[in-house]
C-alpha cells in the first residue's frame, strides 16, 4: 500500500546496573531508551556498568539502534511491560512501537 503507515511492535530488553546513580530504578530503562531515541549514544552507553560497556561498545550500540530505525522507522512510543532484578541488574522488557512506511 503506497504511502501507508504500518506499526511494528518490538520488545526490547534493557539491562541497567542497580548501583547506577541515574535516577530511580524504575526510570532508568526508560531514560536509556529516551537517550537512544534522541541520538545521545554516549550518554546511554555511560549508563551501563563497565562489564556491559565492554560487551556492548558505544559504536555497536549506536549501529544496532540506527539499523533498527532504518528497518522499522521512527520510534513512536514505548512502555514498560515487566521489570525484574537479577544478579545486580534491573532487567526491563519494554514494548516499543515503531513506524514503518510502506
Amino acid at each position: 500500500m503506497k504511502g501507508g503507515v504500518f506499526l511494528s511492535m518490538v520488545f526490547l530488553l534493557v539491562v541497567i546496573p542497580l548501583a547506577s546513580s541515574w535516577g530511580q530504578c524504575s526510570e532508568r530503562p526508560l531514560l536509556f531508551l529516551s537517550l537512544l531515541k534522541e541520538g545521545k549514544y554516549q550518554e546511554a552507553h555511560q549508563m551501563q556498568d563497565e562489564k556491559m560497556q565492554k560487551l556492548l561498545p558505544q559504536a555497536t550500540l549506536q549501529k544496532m539502534w540506527e539499523d533498527m530505525k532504518k528497518d522499522l522507522g521512527a520510534l513512536l512510543s514505548f512502555e514498560t511491560r515487566t521489570t525484574t532484578r537479577k544478579d545486580g541488574y534491573l532487567v526491563t522488557a519494554i514494548l516499543c512501537r515503531f513506524e514503518r512506511s510502506g
